[in-house]
């Protein structure tokens, strides 16, 4: 077997693939002399615009947050929160439309192939529907009590 050298672009590319380049740190990359000016240049634009888009999606996330707390507040107390037929006793603890957004997002990103979430009595009905009714979300084929959000991204 040919012993590597780092001083070799086309060797160190021919064995592991141009994309391994990408995914060396940056310290890595300046230590070594076989990076030329040009792929650390490409390299560092690259990690530029990934911290800008991780900027992006905060200052995104962050807006819909406010946007959802101003217009989707939980019901008062003494509404509709309660279930029918309880007098005093309060159902349980309701979450918001926030909450049930960011369980549907987690849920789909982390188990793509079992992106179902549990609807259980702490999801209030309207926000249910809601997410139902403009196809935010889609009930699971078999069980009512099972939804999952649209996969936009496909």
């Amino acid at each position: 077997p040919q012993s590597m050298t780092l001083h070799n672009t086309e060797y160190f590319t021919g064995q592991f693939g141009s994309r391994a380049l990408a995914l060396l740190p940056p310290s890595f990359l300046y230590t070594c002399s076989w990076a030329g000016h040009g792929e650390l240049e490409t390299f560092n634009e690259l990690q530029n615009k990934m911290l800008q888009l991780k900027v992006y999606k905060e200052e995104l996330l962050n807006a819909l947050g406010e946007f959802l707390a101003e217009h989707f507040p939980l019901p008062e107390n003494g509404g509709s929160a309660k279930k029918k037929g309880s007098s005093e006793e309060p159902s349980v603890e309701l979450i918001t439309l926030h909450e049930i957004l960011e369980m549907l997002i987690n849920k789909l990103m982390s188990t793509p192939h079992e992106p179902y979430v549990k609807i259980n009595d702490s999801f209030w009905p309207p926000y249910i529907e809601l997410l139902l009714r403009y196809g935010i979300a889609l009930r699971h084929p078999e069980d009512t009590k099972r939804m999952r959000l649209e996969a936009f991204h496909m």
